[in-house]
């Protein structure tokens, strides 16, 4: 039974570690895209009118590019050194602060940009959402990290992190949906939407994982569900961090 329990934990910790370092490789992607995506709207092929349609987001889009990559890399890098907690410190303010801008630009740029031709006006809804909840996760976990609740600050950023990585899980998505359903104003919404639940729904597997810390899986396990969930006191806190 000892045996059997201890080759269970050993298991586990493996899923922990992949997932992990595909955390790491997913977060390569937004650097390739976004450094692409500059690049093409130099390009001469590049219509007038969609110039002057992204145009009007001013900074908006190189800013969130290159905080969008800046808050994958070098989150991704808090992750990998989370136990070396001097490193993890600096990287995350890195991070956190990169996270932020990427999260308001977003909502920026959904609001004025005009969605391309043939876009549901159900994206624009699913962006801000998900931009929103990003900053807002990541002002929760600097919340709990200023209190010395690790554990709900590891939750909390897991999250951000997760939706932060949206855009590289979205190239799968929406290549598999378009290649095999075709394309379309619902079927964009669809794998783009994806991206995002497909995300959360593994940085949840990955928080319920065996990390080599000391405590017990039972114990973190309860405490996503009790401690994990923005009660309006938590929500009024947010003010007081950025105050601070």
């Amino acid at each position: 039974m000892l045996n059997a329990g201890m080759t269970q934990r050993r298991r586990r910790r493996r899923i922990f570690t992949t997932i992990t370092v595909v955390v790491g490789l997913l977060s390569v992607v937004p650097l390739v895209a976004g450094a692409a995506r500059l690049v093409s709207l130099k390009a001469p092929e590049v219509s007038m009118a969609d110039n002057a349609r992204i145009a009007v987001g001013g900074l908006g889009l190189p800013v969130h590019i290159v905080s969008a990559n800046i808050f994958a890399i070098v989150g991704g890098l808090a992750v990998l050194w989370r136990r070396r907690r001097d490193r993890h410190r600096v990287l995350g303010k890195i991070a956190g602060i990169a996270g932020l801008v990427a999260s308001s630009s977003g909502i920026w740029l959904t609001l004025v940009v005009t969605p391309r031709e043939g876009t549901s006006p159900l994206l624009a809804v699913v962006r801000l959402a998900s931009a929103g909840a990003m900053g807002l996760f990541i002002v929760l976990g600097v919340q709990a990290a200023r209190r010395g609740a690790l554990r709900r600050h590891q939750v909390w950023m897991a999250r951000a992190m997760a939706l932060g990585l949206s855009a590289a899980t979205q190239v799968l998505t929406a290549g598999v949906v378009f290649g095999l359903l075709g394309t379309n104003a619902w079927l964009d919404l669809l794998g783009m939407t994806a991206g995002y639940v497909i995300n959360l729904a593994v940085a949840e597997v990955w928080l319920r994982l065996p990390q080599g810390h000391a405590q017990a899986s039972s114990s973190s396990s309860s405490s996503l569900s009790s401690s994990a969930v923005p009660t309006p006191a938590k929500i009024v806190g947010v003010a007081q961090v950025l105050k601070g």
